[in-house]
């Protein structure tokens, strides 16, 4: 399985892109790398930030990519290949353990 979710500021009340107000205007997560990684740690499993843009983590059944891209971190993608349930909890964990939310690229499902 192949699960793709974006990370970025999204109005808390908002369940579905249709619920977000054509003039919202996302602000900046303003995370460092550090910040997402010792969160996907705090999760579980194995992260190698030897390139913290572009982070991977490995766990029970995930194997996932942290695109974060420059710092601050404004928003990024969170690539997860494995076994579905555990994609979604590993991903779930990390977007609850930051306090932020998340489209889900395939679904369009808002997370978090």
């Amino acid at each position: 399985m192949s699960w793709d979710v974006y990370v970025q500021d999204i109005p808390r009340d908002a369940s579905t892109p249709g619920d977000i107000p054509d003039d919202f205007q996302p602000v900046g997560l303003g995370l460092a790398h550090e910040d997402v990684i010792a969160a996907a740690r705090q999760v579980g499993g194995t992260v190698d930030a030897s390139d913290p843009a572009w982070a991977t983590w490995q766990g029970a059944g995930y194997d996932i990519e942290l695109n974060l891209g420059d710092e601050p971190v404004d928003s990024f993608a969170i690539h997860c290949r494995g076994d579905a349930d555990a994609c979604r909890g590993a991903a779930q964990g990390l977007i609850e353990a930051l306090g932020v939310r998340a489209f889900v690229v395939e679904d369009g499902d808002i997370i978090g």
